[in-house]
């Protein structure tokens, strides 16, 4: 028998676009052990998604369909 461990389901927002918080989600959307920990849906506006990544200087892949977009190890 085997048994299957069920990682947790995440949904980020990027907070208030003024604020700290698309940053931070963008530097942990960035590193690829957040996808291996947990399964993370991100609600965000594109354009708010952009700025954090640009503002984090992380950039990632990422896609409406959820499971692909996953960071890769290297970028």
């Amino acid at each position: 028998m085997t048994t299957t461990t069920l990682k947790p389901r995440l949904a980020l927002t990027l907070g208030d676009p003024a604020g700290i918080g698309g940053e931070l989600v963008a530097r942990q959307l960035a590193d690829p052990a957040s996808s291996e920990l947990a399964e993370i849906f991100l609600v965000s506006d594109e354009a708010e998604l952009a700025q954090a990544q640009e503002d984090a200087g992380v950039p990632f892949a990422w896609s409406r369909t959820p499971g692909e977009g996953l960071p890769a190890s290297s970028w």
